[in-house]
Parts: structure tokens; sequence; C-alpha cells
């Protein structure tokens, strides 16, 4: 396996914003960075998927796993959880999300099942 990238910068967490998927949005701002190097490897790390870990001390320890998804790429359950919260926002917002969010996960899983082997597949 690939030795992990890094990039450590001093830096303050600037805002924190919730997201209508469950997600968070996070806003840093570094210290100045004048070191042409480091910019460029900064901007390297632009728009890539990858594991953030924030500490008001220095972080000596490399992370141990690479992850898999580039950045802004939701997984397939992520994009379908995130479709069906805009949709019970907005034609069924007076029941609790989970609650109608679990109901609509059973229909799917129930309608996938009837597919299966002539509807007779469990899975």
């Amino acid at each position: 396996m690939a030795r992990p990238r890094v990039f450590t910068v001093p830096a303050i967490l600037e805002g924190v914003s919730p997201l209508k998927d469950g997600g968070m949005s996070l806003r840093f701002h570094t210290n100045e960075i004048n070191e042409a190097k480091q910019k460029t490897k900064l901007m390297n790390f632009y728009n890539t998927f990858g594991w953030l870990a924030f500490s008001d001390h220095s972080i000596n320890a490399l992370p141990t796993e690479s992850p898999v998804r580039e950045a802004g790429v939701k997984t397939h359950s992520q994009r379908l959880r995130a479709s069906l919260f805009v949709l019970w926002k907005e034609r069924y917002s007076e029941m609790p999300f989970d609650n109608w969010y679990d109901q609509q996960m059973e229909r799917i899983i129930n309608q996938v099942q009837r597919s299966i082997d002539g509807g007779n597949g469990k899975v």
C-alpha cells in the first residue's frame, strides 16, 4: 500500500454548518503560507476526498487507512438518503423523518425482495 499523502498546517476552525443530508460543512483559515512548495502541496489536495483530524495540539501519527472515495462523491446509500430527505421535506414533513425514512426503506427492501426469484426470495 502506498504511503498516505499528508499535509499539515496550523489552522483555525472558523465555521461549522449542518447540511441537509446530515453531514457538516467546515471552514478553516490557515496561517500565511509563504513557501511555494507548501502552497502547491496544499492545492494538490483540492477537491480530494480524505480524512480530517483536528486538534489543538500537534498530530504526529499518520493515518493507517486510505480513503476510497473522491471528494464530493457520495456513496449510493448517501445519495438515496439525501434524496429521500428532500422528498420528505417537500411532501411528508408532518411525520418525523426517521419514522418516514424507516417506512420508505422497508418499502424499497420489500420491492427488491419481491423481484428476487419471482417473489420467493428473502434477503
